[in-house]
């Protein structure tokens, strides 16, 4: 009855510190399980961690390039910008003072046109009373000295081509002038045309 006691005894004594130790063993199991999937997640999230530092110093090269090359384009636009700016408000100068010479050229011209015609009246007018004085002197002439019609007419005539002489010759030297500066002006126009053009 003792030995079977004692057997019981050992059984359930084995039973129990099998129990223990399997118990034991499932808990040591457990916890380094535990710690392995502790490490697990502690290097997962580090290299989470790695990646999105990484990510981020990415991007922020990436707008770095892009800000840094956004900024050169704009430069370089803004340089262009400013250049056709300055070839136009250069233009728009050369322009005003090829205007202005064209006014002062175009008042210039007016002036002697006016002076011109006044100058042609005013031949005219000498002409008329030239021609008067031609009538009244053949009058005179074929009155005092009997002179035919003929040889009084030619006397006073020489006398008459003598006197025209030298305005004939100034206003042809006038006409020759203006048609100068009409040329003049006619080839500063077509220079003007071109260059625009």
């Amino acid at each position: 009855m003792d030995n079977m006691l004692l057997t019981i005894l050992a059984l359930i004594g084995g039973f129990v510190i099998g129990a223990v130790v399997v118990w034991l063993i499932h808990y040591l199991r457990s916890a380094n399980e535990i710690n392995k999937a502790s490490k697990f997640l502690e290097d997962a999230k580090n290299e989470a961690e790695k990646h999105k530092r990484d990510t981020l110093l990415e991007l922020k090269k990436e707008s770095f390039e892009l800000k840094q090359q956004t900024d050169t384009e704009i430069k370089e636009k803004k340089a262009e910008i400013k250049e056709s700016e300055e070839r136009l408000i250069s233009r728009e100068n050369n322009l005003d003072k090829r205007e202005e010479i064209l006014q002062k050229r175009d008042l210039s011209l007016q002036e002697k046109e006016n002076n011109l015609a006044k100058k042609q009246e005013s031949l005219q007018e000498k002409e008329a009373k030239m021609g008067q004085l031609l009538k009244e002197e053949l009058a005179e002439l074929e009155k005092i000295a009997g002179f035919s019609k003929e040889k009084a007419h030619d006397m006073i005539m020489a006398k008459v081509e003598d006197d025209m002489q030298l305005e004939i010759v100034e206003y042809i030297k006038e006409a020759e002038a203006k048609a100068k500066v009409e040329a003049a002006e006619k080839a500063k126009q077509i220079i003007v045309n071109s260059m625009e053009s």
